[in-house]
C-alpha cells in the first residue's frame, strides 16, 4: 500500500489485524448495547454494516501522516441499500446540510452550478437546490444513485471522470465522505480542475486522522464513527493542504464537524444523552485539528504546483 500524497510504499504499521478486529468487534457492541429495540438488519447499514468493515491493518505515513488501510477492494458500486433506509438517511441528512447553511451558503451565488461527488441519497442535492444552485451529482453506488435519482434530484450512476462533463462547467464541487475512499485521489482532482470554472471551489469533507490516532476512547470513537476506521484513507488537514496545492488549488478555510449519523439506528435515551454529552465536549474546541471530521475549502488556481 503506499500514500496517496508522497507515494511511498512499505509503510510502518499504526494498527496490526488483531487490535481492527478487536475494535469492529466493540464496533458491534457499541451499538448492540445502545439501539432501543429490535433493529432489521438493514438498519445497520453505516453503522456496523460497512464496506471497510474487515479485519484488516492500518498503516501510517510517516512523512505525511496519512493513514491507509491495506483492504482496498471496496465495491461500492454494488453496496446494498433497502429503500426505506435511504428514505431515513436522506431526511436525516437533509437536516445536517441545512444546518452548514452559515459556512456555504454565502461562498456562491444564486444560479451557480455545482456537482456533488459521491452524492449518495441526495440530501445535499435537495438542500444545494434550496439555496438556489443548480446542482447535479455522481454516485458509484447502483442503489444511491438510483434511489435519488427517482426523488428528482439530478444524479449520474458514475464517476466523474465517467460522466464527462465539459470543461469550466462548474463553479464549485462537493465532496462529502467520499473522498477518503478514492483510490486515485491525484486524477479526481486532476479532473476536478478541468470541470471547474476559473477559480472555482473546492470543499472536502473527510475523518480526522488525528482524531482518530490521538483518542483511546471507545465511546468517542463510537459516537464520531471512527471505531476500526472503516474510511480508505484518513487524511489531516496539513495532508490534504499540501495535496491541494500540489494539484493546484490554495485553502480558504477549515472546519470542525462531528460525524453525521444515520437516523435508522434508534438509540435509546441513555445513549442519546451520552452521545450529546460528547459533542458537547468537543464542541469547546477551536481548532478544526482537534474535531473528529474536517471540512476543508479550497479554492482552484491558476495552474497545479
Amino acid at each position: 500500500m503506499a500514500c496517496p500524497l508522497c507515494g511511498m510504499n512499505s509503510l510502518p504499521l499504526f494498527a496490526g489485524r488483531e487490535r481492527v478486529a478487536e475494535e469492529l468487534a466493540m464496533r458491534e457492541r457499541f451499538f448492540a448495547e445502545r439501539i432501543d429495540g429490535h433493529v432489521d438488519p438493514a438498519e445497520m447499514k453505516d453503522r456496523t454494516d460497512v464496506v471497510h468493515g474487515v479485519a484488516a491493518a492500518i498503516r501510517s505515513c510517516p512523512r505525511c501522516g496519512i493513514l491507509v488501510r491495506d483492504d482496498d477492494g471496496a465495491d461500492f458500486g454494488g453496496d446494498p441499500y433497502a429503500p426505506y433506509v435511504m428514505e431515513r438517511i436522506l431526511h436525516a441528512h437533509i437536516h445536517a446540510y441545512r444546518r452548514k447553511a452559515h459556512l456555504y451558503k454565502s461562498l456562491l451565488p444564486g444560479g451557480a452550478r455545482v456537482v456533488e461527488i459521491g452524492s449518495y441519497v441526495g440530501a445535499f442535492l435537495h438542500v444545494a437546490s434550496e439555496w438556489g444552485w443548480d446542482a447535479i451529482g455522481v454516485d458509484v453506488g447502483e442503489d444511491t444513485a438510483h434511489f435519488a435519482a427517482a426523488h428528482g434530484y439530478p444524479t449520474r450512476h458514475a464517476s466523474l471522470q465517467e460522466a464527462a462533463f465539459d470543461s469550466a462547467s462548474f463553479d464549485a464541487v462537493f465532496i462529502w465522505n467520499t473522498f477518503e475512499q478514492l483510490d486515485a485521489p491525484r486524477s479526481v482532482l486532476r479532473e476536478i480542475r478541468r470541470v471547474l470554472r476559473g477559480d472555482g471551489l473546492v470543499v472536502i469533507r473527510v475523518p480526522n486522522a488525528l482524531f482518530y490516532t490521538r483518542t483511546s476512547s471507545s465511546i468517542v470513537l463510537g459516537h464520531t464513527n471512527l471505531l476500526a476506521f472503516p474510511h480508505r484513507f484518513g487524511y489531516t488537514i496539513d495532508a490534504l493542504d499540501r495535496l491541494l496545492r500540489e494539484e493546484g488549488f490554495e485553502a480558504v478555510a477549515h472546519h470542525g464537524d462531528m460525524h453525521i449519523p444515520p437516523s435508522h439506528a434508534r438509540l435509546t435515551a441513555t445513549a442519546r444523552r451520552e452521545e450529546d454529552e460528547v459533542r458537547a465536549a468537543i464542541a469547546t474546541r477551536t481548532d478544526p485539528n482537534d474535531w473528529p471530521w474536517i471540512e476543508c475549502v479550497y479554492r482552484a488556481t491558476s495552474a497545479p504546483r
